[in-house]
């Protein structure tokens, strides 16, 4: 099999188990590959910093990501990202900075799309696009709830 081909085979496969794309098509999955680009992370390398632009959604193919605050010389771990994870989704729907800061804690491969390409892809796709914006949405909201409970037990 040519090595392209079995490339973009792996990167279907891996799309259809990322949870916003679960209820999508493979003809929705190939378009969407057509969005989405690669970026490469070394171990330490940091990603982007609180109060950078945010207007790119990550999602984690491999490695594992720490999103953390710094606070009067103190560093707060929030959360960590493993493969299939995604970050990044609060710059899809407002202009906001970043919140945290998010650093490579091994190798990592993430796949990015842009707010502006998100956009594009919904208004070429709409079925495809209410399918991601939805499960964005329930995203979104298991953060906020996760945050709840959070801050109920501490």
């Amino acid at each position: 099999m040519d090595e392209n081909v079995r490339e973009e085979k792996d990167l279907l496969k891996f799309l259809k188990k990322v949870s916003i794309f679960r209820d999508l098509s493979r003809s929705d999955l190939k378009h969407l590959r057509q969005y989405l680009y690669t970026r490469n992370y070394a171990a330490g390398e940091q990603v982007f910093k609180k109060g950078y632009p945010n207007v790119i959604f990550y999602i984690v193919r491999e490695g594992e990501l720490k999103v953390y605050l710094k606070q009067k010389n103190e560093e707060i771990e929030l959360n960590r990202i493993k493969p299939y994870g995604q970050f990044g989704s609060f710059g899809l729907f407002k202009d906001v900075k970043r919140t945290a800061s998010v650093v490579a804690l091994e190798d990592s491969v993430l796949l990015g799309i842009s707010k502006k390409d998100l956009a594009t892809f919904v208004h070429n796709f709409p079925q495809a696009g209410v399918n991601i914006l939805y499960e964005l949405g329930c995203v979104l909201s298991e953060h906020i709830i996760s945050l709840n409970e959070r801050l109920e037990n501490e």
